[in-house]
Parts: C-alpha cells; sequence; structure tokens
C-alpha cells in the first residue's frame, strides 16, 4: 500500500511518463512529480534541452528552438527504446516544454503516444491538434492558472507562441481544467500530480478544477490590444537588433566588411652575438624572413618592436619591413597588409683599449605582430560569433 492509499496495479507497471520542462531551469522540480509517479506505479524518464535562456526564448529565430526540439524528439525516441516492456507513453510538458512537444508531434510522423498533459503552455489556441488525432489519446488535457501570465506576454512580445496556458485552447481535441490562483510553476509539485494527473494518466479520469475561475489581471487584457503588442514587439525588435550590431561589431574585430578577422598575435625574434677583445670591436646582426601561412597577412601598422641591449653598444638598431603589400579596403578606411615580413637587427661594441669591453655583444631585437586570415565573408564571421556565444 502506498502513500494515501493508492494501490498500484500492475497497469501503470507498463505504463511509461516522459516529462520536458520549460526554460530557465534544469527542471529539479520534477523531482518531486517523478517521486509521486513512481510511488504509484509510473515509470518515469526525464529530457534535458539544457538550460534554455530567456534570450534565446524570445528571440524569433526557429534555428534556436529546433536545436531544442532535436534534443528532445532524440530523448523521447531514446526513453521508448529503453522501456520496451510498456504498454502506454504518456507525455507531461510545461511551458516551453509545450512548445517544444508540440513541434515533434506535428513534425515526428511516426510518433505515438497516448495521454498528454500540458501546463503553462505556450502554444497557440488554433494549434491544429485535431488533424494529428491518430498520435494520440484524446482529450490531450491543459492545466490553465489564473495567474499564470508569461504565456500571454510571450504571445505578445515575439513570434511563434501562444498564450494556451494564460487562456486555455477553447477548442478539442483538448480539455481546458482551470485552476484559480496558481501562477506559472505551481502545478509542478507532487501534491498537485497526485490530486490531478495520476488519476488521468491512470485511467483517464479528469478530475474537477475550478469552473468559476476568477478574473485575470487587467493587463493580460490590455497586452491583447494590437497597438500595445505592436509596442512591445517593437521594443524587442530594438533589443534583438542591438544585440546583434554588438555582436556584428565584434565580428568586425576594427577590420574589414570583406571578412578579415585578426586570429592571433605572434612574437618575431632575431638573435646574434660576436665576441671582442679589449682593442678590437665587432658587430652582431641578423636578420629573419618570416612568411604567414594559408594565405593569411600581417598588420603593419600594429607592430611594436623592442631591443634587448648589453652595456657598452653602440649603433644599435631594430628594423622591421613589410614586403608584398596589399590594400584592403575596411571599416576604418584603407589599411595596408602585408604576406611577408622581415625583422633584422643590429649592435656594435666600442673598439681599442677604452673604446669598449671585454666579452660578448649580442643584438636581439624582439617584434610583436597581428596576423589576419580571410574567412567566407562577414557573414560567415557574424554566424560564427553567434555559434560562439549559443554553444
Amino acid at each position: 500500500m502506498k502513500p494515501d492509499s493508492i494501490e498500484v496495479d500492475s497497469q501503470t507497471s507498463n505504463m511509461l511518463v516522459i516529462l520536458i520542462h520549460g526554460i530557465r531551469t534544469n527542471a529539479s522540480y520534477y523531482a518531486d512529480v517523478r517521486k509521486v509517479l513512481e510511488e504509484n506505479g509510473f515509470k518515469v524518464e526525464f529530457t534535458n534541452y539544457d538550460r534554455f535562456d530567456l534570450i534565446r526564448f524570445l528571440l524569433p529565430f526557429d534555428v534556436l528552438r529546433k536545436k531544442a526540439a532535436a534534443k528532445v524528439e532524440k530523448q523521447i525516441d531514446n526513453a521508448i527504446f529503453m522501456n520496451k516492456g510498456v504498454e502506454e507513453v504518456s507525455i507531461i510538458a510545461h511551458s516551453f516544454g509545450t512548445y517544444l512537444f508540440g513541434k515533434i508531434l506535428a513534425e515526428k510522423a511516426n510518433l505515438k503516444v497516448n495521454k498528454v498533459i500540458l501546463c503553462g503552455s505556450v502554444l497557440r489556441s488554433d494549434f491544429n491538434f485535431a488533424n494529428m488525432r491518430h498520435k494520440f489519446d484524446s482529450p490531450i488535457l491543459n492545466e490553465v492558472g489564473t495567474r499564470d501570465h508569461w504565456p500571454a506576454i510571450a504571445e505578445a512580445v515575439t513570434i511563434g507562441y501562444g498564450a494556451a496556458g494564460t487562456w486555455g485552447f477553447k477548442n478539442s481535441p483538448v480539455v481546458d481544467r482551470w485552476h484559480n490562483r496558481l501562477n506559472h510553476v505551481d502545478f509542478n509539485n507532487g501534491e498537485f500530480c497526485k490530486k490531478y494527473w495520476v488519476p488521468f494518466l491512470r485511467e483517464g479520469k479528469i478530475e474537477d478544477g475550478d469552473n468559476l475561475h476568477e478574473k485575470p489581471p487587467w493587463y493580460l487584457s490590455l497586452i491583447q490590444i494590437v497597438w500595445v503588442r505592436v509596442a512591445l514587439r517593437s521594443l524587442l525588435l530594438f533589443v534583438v537588433t542591438y544585440f546583434f550590431v554588438k555582436v556584428a561589431l565584434l565580428s568586425y574585430e576594427n577590420i574589414s566588411d570583406t571578412g578579415v578577422s585578426v586570429v592571433k598575435t605572434v612574437t618575431l625574434e632575431t638573435y646574434d652575438e660576436c665576441i671582442k677583445d679589449n682593442d678590437q670591436g665587432c658587430s652582431a646582426n641578423d636578420s629573419n624572413d618570416y612568411q604567414t601561412p594559408n594565405g593569411d597577412l600581417f598588420i603593419s601598422e600594429e607592430s611594436k618592436v623592442t631591443f634587448s641591449d648589453g652595456a657598452g653598444l653602440k649603433n644599435i638598431s631594430c628594423k622591421l619591413d613589410f614586403s608584398e603589400k596589399v590594400q584592403i579596403e575596411t571599416a576604418k578606411g584603407p589599411r595596408v597588409f602585408a604576406k611577408k615580413v622581415t625583422l633584422s637587427g643590429h649592435a656594435e661594441s666600442g673598439s681599442g683599449l677604452f673604446g669598449g669591453y671585454s666579452g660578448t655583444t649580442f643584438t636581439k631585437c624582439v617584434a610583436t605582430i597581428k596576423i589576419i586570415q580571410f574567412n567566407d565573408g562577414f557573414w560567415s564571421n557574424f554566424v560564427d560569433k553567434i555559434k560562439e556565444i549559443y554553444s
């Protein structure tokens, strides 16, 4: 006998429940839900698409959402494979997880699940479940909290989402169950699961919610007005534009609109020495040529040359010569780059008994210089920077 005298029968032991979480979390709150489900005999599996931040959630780019959906789809397949003996596979999805499940349901031809529970749903109220009835057992249960404002805000400020978690679907094959005073995360706990989800998952029984639900906050009605939505989406567009301009500037790296980017800084060196006696001077000289690999270029005006000397030296010089030059139009106007650079150094010791010293004379020149690299163009560099941020 389990807690609250709930008997576990053989039916639930052949049922698998897969949990899909929302954004800005790794779904630690589902641990309590899992415990209750397992106490009632269900097999439970998590999905995890990592911590999906608010920026990626709001950005109106399907590529970011598809990446998360692909992870969840693969994990659903793995969960079903690892529980081959089960007779039913059911889904509990929360918030952005409802969007991901809806996307998978619509696009995966061979997917077949049994019971589906949505809570805090950001699917549109006109989502076409009716054309997918063969992929699940009707009805789908949609939990609606009267104080859950996030789906309505998501629908208002960006594109692709809906507010079924705030206003309900209000159409078949979905049953909306209303709960007064519940907000976006109040469904994800063991007590709620035991009271409302276990009966539905086990025998399809839909316990009553609050039939006379309270009136939603005034601002939820306000953001349904068209001009308010336009204003909110314009604000989001401004923020997104600012973000991408900032990334674009990072991609430019002060170089060019031709796809040039700084890849590394290198140090070039020369070194030579000579040994003198008291009455004979000597000179140390060295010169090295450097060629950039793979068609890369040196940035001539950003080089720095230093000299390491010893006592008693004269005619000291370090020189950096650029050759095989090319001029490229950049964001800051034309700039000169070079395919080859030569670093040379010279130093002399004095001669005569009092003209110097006895010992080693050496010259060592060190140049710090940047190398640039051509890629497939500015857009390629820009995309690489976005991937770097969200990898």
